[in-house]
């Protein structure tokens, strides 16, 4: 898909998913097939406090190393529920 957006518009940021519900972008940087020789491409990551403070580190390497978008935050759990979890909401 990404040459069809090329083809209209060279210059516009595309957001992809990373794996496991766009929770995983450390995968993206470390996978042999991941976009290679592309511009303006940035990585989805959804983020739930009360549910993925598992998932930090990973989030925290892969920043250092590829343009993350959280495309979905929450203070909660990733099903709606429980209560804002502030010692993980940065």
């Amino acid at each position: 898909i990404i040459p069809i957006i090329r083809k209209n518009d060279p210059e516009t940021i595309i957001v992809v998913g990373t794996p496991s519900w766009s929770g995983k972008p450390r995968e993206v940087f470390t996978s042999p097939g991941g976009i290679r020789g592309q511009t303006n491409i940035m990585y989805a990551f959804h983020f739930y406090a009360g549910s993925h403070s598992y998932l930090l580190a990973d989030l925290e390497f892969a920043a250092n190393y590829i343009p993350i978008f959280a495309t979905e935050w929450g203070t909660g759990t990733s099903d709606g529920g429980g209560t804002p979890n502030a010692n993980v909401t940065r």
